[in-house]
């Protein structure tokens, strides 16, 4: 296994205990029980290379703060979480919406 593959195991979501894991947590204790970030990370159901969706989540709302903030933005304002496309950001902005 090399290097990047590596890395990619120490952070993926799916190496860590069950009970940590967002939708786990999410079925087994309910929705108010998760953080901004893990119900962010559920909307985005994977991370992008390097970055697992907990961590990509925590960047997002470092920058946008809240998911009020992130409703009302540009598709544009989006463009340094590289490996995030149009489709995705949809997703979660509509999810917002609702």
């Amino acid at each position: 296994m090399g290097r990047k593959e590596e890395e990619e195991m120490k952070t993926s979501i799916k190496n860590w205990p069950k009970d940590d894991r967002p939708r786990e947590k999410l079925l087994k204790n309910g929705e108010h029980t998760l953080s901004d970030s893990e119900l962010l990370a559920i909307l985005l159901r994977s991370g992008v290379k390097g970055e697992n969706a907990i961590d990509l989540a925590r960047r997002i709302l470092a920058k946008f703060g809240t998911f009020r903030n992130m409703g009302h933005t540009d598709i544009r304002d989006w463009q340094e979480f590289k490996g995030l496309g149009e489709a995705k950001i949809t997703q979660i902005k509509a999810a917002i919406e609702v």
